[in-house]
């Protein structure tokens, strides 16, 4: 992934190309390993009352 370097000395018209590449199938596994699904997963009844 690649980010635009130097956005405070460029001020604000530094903005216009400041933004983030990368691949999909990365952003996909960052969201995947960033997710708090598998922290609040479980089967016994007291994990299904926290849940709700």
């Amino acid at each position: 992934m690649g980010l635009a370097q130097n956005v405070l000395d460029d001020g604000l018209g530094g903005l216009d190309h400041n933004f983030v590449t990368a691949r999909i199938e990365d952003l996909v596994k960052w969201a995947r390993s960033r997710s708090s699904w598998a922290a609040s997963f479980g089967l016994a009844c007291c994990a299904i009352e926290m849940m709700g």
